[in-house]
């Protein structure tokens, strides 16, 4: 028939023409547009029931096979007896308690803030909750990755992009009023505020004033005061909602809208007014049982789930998953397993060794001898060694976290952040050894060894499947930098030699969550060959101090951007600092707290703390790095305004410090 109908149209297309107009009769677009609501609806659920989660492509285990509904609190503000601020948590499942707002929703609360930290189950309730009410006919649910929002305009105009021409699954704009039915309002899930908080963007506080204002300004076009034909929910990491919650908008949002999802672990009852009849037990062994009968592993709970070896760590879902698709659960049934960066280099491991194809890859450079002794079969085999794949999918992670807009890593980021580093010659060998038709193809076949996936059908770059895999790499490619610089650090005359480090860290400012990964790299290291990267970075570090980093604006830079590139950079630098330090002084408790030079009194530890932006209430994640550092006798600390909360001074001296008068709430 499609044939049939092909050869008509080429040899009759007026005939085609006819037909086309007839059948686009009244009602035409109106079933259409119900069309395009039932095959989204049919997404929606495929994206939770039925798609693979990432590391089971083989036993098609899905998201809803894992999923255990989170438990969230909102908190109360109250005034005691004695007129004092307290705040009372309500323990609610998030499921129900969002159901509930839904069901009973009022005139003045259609926008509802989901916070947590990363890993700790959001996407996923976005996932659940759209599936979910995409099973209910009397609801509309979109849900919105905002990584993937691009370009200019409205966030009603974005969104429209990211439908109808991204993702292609609406005809016209789900807010088109010709199109819109007053008795199924639309649920837009927004999931990852953070997400619009990217490389030279405003600062968190900005960007959740700018968010907040287009989000007011595309509900009150769909909705009036009698009538909500459009609710929203947003989810973000802490720092990003707490900044929505304190701008223009957040500000009027009732507090019990305002949700914080709590983790796996068991949790203290009297840390809550009320429960809702939610379950107050460690959840772990119950995801542990969820996942093995999944893929048929062994029931027993591993001990890294039963006990506290990670501390919080595993009070994350994600971290959970990865500690099983690792092995390393199985694994602390005979050691214990205390660094969650071990779970990360585990999985780098598993999927360098796993075989890629059912036959081994040809190599252009390859003889008979070699062909034997190949271990991997597929792309993988490319490589020189496992080390030479780590550098490669280390700079794909620069690139992602250079990535602006959507940290997306393109070809073209990465050919730039690979481009005179030492990586550079195993990406041109690759490309000589796979003997790819184009370099495009190459970069390709690069990433889809490992955990990312295409940004959409139209795009030619790459996002990882979580973002704390691009975190991790990132930081482990500081630490590779680090290493391959030591000895240059440790006998450096200027700061001339910070040039390279300036290149690889000004682009962008790193997370909390980078910092973390960097701090438990550090700790991976033995003590001697931290007392070596200790020493040369306090050297180069004061070099810095004193003279700034080698920064030169060129034509194509403004001052203020150069600007940005050094604290980026400086502030990386005192991160790696901080965690060597303190990774030492964990491990040698002999070892004193870093001079990096604030003896000197021609450098001055408060112009540091005010570059890179630590002081103040929207103060940098550099707030994170003052720990194992020597601040004593630091001059004119007075009157330091520092908003310190999250901030880590630990194993520092600050003996001898003058702050009069400074303000150091959170300390």
């Amino acid at each position: 028939f499609n044939c049939a109908l092909y050869e008509l149209n080429r040899h009759d297309s007026d005939l085609i023409e006819t037909l086309r107009e007839t059948v686009r009769g009244p009602g035409f677009e109106a079933n259409q547009n119900e069309n395009d609501w039932i095959a989204y609806r049919e997404r929606l659920k495929h994206e939770f029931y039925l798609k693979p989660v990432f590391g089971q492509e083989e036993t098609h285990v899905s998201l809803s096979q894992l999923y255990i509904p989170p438990r969230a609190h909102w908190t109360e503000k109250r005034v005691d007896e004695q007129d004092d601020p307290d705040s009372i948590r309500h323990l609610v499942n998030l499921h129900t308690n969002m159901q509930d707002w839904l069901s009973n929703a009022r005139p003045g609360r259609c926008i509802r803030l989901i916070q947590g930290g990363p890993g700790c189950g959001k996407s996923s309730f976005t996932k659940y909750f759209a599936a979910n009410l995409a099973d209910d006919a009397n609801w509309r649910p979109i849900l919105i990755e905002l990584q993937r929002l691009r370009g200019t305009g409205s966030l009603s105009e974005r969104t429209t992009r990211l439908l109808t021409e991204q993702q292609e699954v609406f005809g016209v704009s789900p807010f088109d009023r010709a199109h819109f039915d007053d008795h199924r309002p639309l649920v837009l899930i927004f999931d990852g505020l953070d997400e619009l908080a990217v490389p030279e963007t405003a600062g968190a506080q900005r960007i959740a004033e700018i968010f907040w204002d287009e989000l007011d300004d595309l509900l009150s076009q769909l909705n009036t005061e009698s009538k909500t034909r459009a609710f929203a929910i947003i989810t973000g990491r802490d720092a990003i909602v707490q900044a929505a919650l304190s701008s223009r908008g957040g500000r009027k949002l009732p507090s019990l809208d305002a949700l914080a999802v709590n983790g796996l672990h068991a949790l203290n009852r009297d840390a809550f007014e009320t429960f809702d009849d939610v379950s107050t037990d460690d959840q772990r062994p119950l995801w542990w049982q969820l996942y093995a009968g999944a893929i048929g592993a062994n029931k027993e709970v591993p001990p890294v789930l039963r006990e506290n070896t990670l501390g919080s760590l595993t009070d994350e879902p994600l971290l959970c998953y990865l500690l099983a698709l690792s092995g390393k659960a199985d694994e602390s049934r005979q050691r214990n397993i205390d660094n969650p960066n071990e779970i990360y280099q585990k999985l780098i491991s598993d999927i360098w060794s796993r075989v890629w194809g059912p036959e081994p890859i040809q190599l252009a450079t390859q003889t008979d001898e070699q062909r034997v002794l190949l271990r991997q079969k597929g792309p993988i085999a490319a490589f020189r060694d496992q080390d030479s794949f780590e550098q490669l999918i280390e700079y794909i992670a620069i690139a992602a976290w250079r990535g602006g807009e959507n940290r997306i890593a393109t070809l073209e980021s990465f050919d730039a952040a690979v481009r005179h580093t030492p990586a550079e010659d195993i990406w041109i060998r690759f490309q000589e050894d796979f003997n790819s038709v184009s370099s495009e193809e190459s970069f390709t076949t690069l990433a889809l060894t490992f955990f990312f996936r295409k940004q959409d059908l139209a795009d030619r770059g790459f996002e990882f499947t979580h973002r704390t895999f691009g975190e991790y790499l990132v930081a482990r490619c500081l630490v590779r930098h680090l290493d391959e610089s030591v000895e240059r650090f440790a006998n450096a005359r200027s700061v001339n030699e910070l040039a390279d480090w300036l290149n690889l860290c000004g682009a962008a400012e790193l997370t909390p969550t980078s910092i973390d990964f960097l701090m438990n790299e550090m700790r991976l290291k033995s003590a001697e060959g931290l007392r070596g990267l200790r020493t040369a970075l306090a050297h180069i570090f004061k070099l810095s101090l004193r003279d700034g980093m080698p920064v030169r604006a060129g034509d194509q830079e403004t001052w203020r951007s150069a600007e940005v590139r050094q604290r980026n950079a400086e502030g990386a630098l005192l991160a790696c600092v901080s965690a060597a330090s303190i990774a030492l002084m964990e491990k040698d408790k002999g070892a004193s707290a870093l001079d990096i030079g604030f003896m000197d009194p021609n450098i001055s530890s408060r112009d540091l703390l005010e570059r890179l932006n630590i002081t103040g209430f929207n103060s940098t994640a550099f707030r994170q790095c003052l720990g194992g550092i020597d601040f004593r006798s630091s001059t004119n600390l007075d009157h330091l305004h520092m908003f310190l909360l999250n901030t880590s001074w630990r194993y520092s001296d600050l003996s001898g410090t003058f702050c009069f008068g400074s303000f150091l709430a959170g300390a």
